[in-house]
């Protein structure tokens, strides 16, 4: 996998800006648009779980596919990845991966690296 790296000089010139932005819980969009969504796609940068969180009468009652990003960063306050895993199992999600040729089951992990894990409903 390719992943760019910024020099020191280019780093320098990045300009940090700050900004607002609303947030709505995924259960509250739902309801409010009316809406019934079969795939969900997390990537949020360790906040998975929060927004899992927030989706778990979406979880409930649509049964969506979910795709979330994992990937253990040791950041304080962000649960590990592996809890995050078998919250959604527990829900009762498969959990699969791309192991290269193939979608494969997932086997749960003590810690993740960078990857995308597909979770399907088990209905």
């Amino acid at each position: 996998m390719y992943r760019a790296r910024m020099s020191e000089e280019a780093l320098g010139r990045v300009k940090v800006t700050q900004f607002q932005a609303s947030v709505i819980p995924i259960d509250d969009y739902v309801v409010q648009e009316k809406l019934r969504p079969s795939f969900i796609k997390i990537d949020a940068e360790s906040a998975e779980f929060d927004i899992l969180m927030g989706m778990e009468q979406t979880l409930n009652s649509c049964r969506p596919t979910v795709s979330v990003e994992v990937g253990d960063m040791d950041i304080e306050g962000v649960i590990p990845c592996r809890d995050l895993v078998q919250y959604l199992v527990n829900k009762g999600y498969r959990a699969y991966e791309f192991d290269g040729d193939a979608i494969v089951e997932h086997q749960l992990r003590e810690r993740y690296e960078y990857d995308n894990i597909l979770f399907l409903p088990r209905n």
